[in-house]
């Protein structure tokens, strides 16, 4: 129970890192230390990193409702962890895509 607690408060702090990018007025940043360069629609860039961040949070969540029933040390823990560098990736991924979108030429 105290796993699933504390992945919680991980996926609401992503649910935070949407909130601020939607409420941004400049080009937020995706990846660490990387700037995000200009974008054609600012705001629409800006929400659709939000709505990337807030699936995130999300499916994180979801993913890590079996901490709640599974015993400590189980294999089910790696499932787990896989499910989440499947989901990293994926959101990477579409981020690229919303990337091109935005981009200014």
């Amino acid at each position: 129970m105290v796993a699933f607690i504390i992945w919680s408060i991980v996926a609401s702090l992503f649910v935070v890192i949407g909130i601020v990018n939607w409420r941004s007025k400049t080009e937020v940043g995706f990846f660490t230390g990387v700037e995000p360069g200009k974008k054609k629609d600012i705001v629409g860039y800006n929400h659709a990193v939000a709505k990337i961040w807030f699936f995130y949070a999300a499916v994180l969540e979801m993913i890590g409702l079996p901490f709640v029933v599974i015993p400590q040390n189980s294999i089910m823990a790696v499932v787990v962890i896989l499910a989440v560098v499947l989901l990293t990736i994926g959101i990477m991924i579409v981020y690229v895509k919303v990337d091109a979108k935005y981009k200014e030429v």
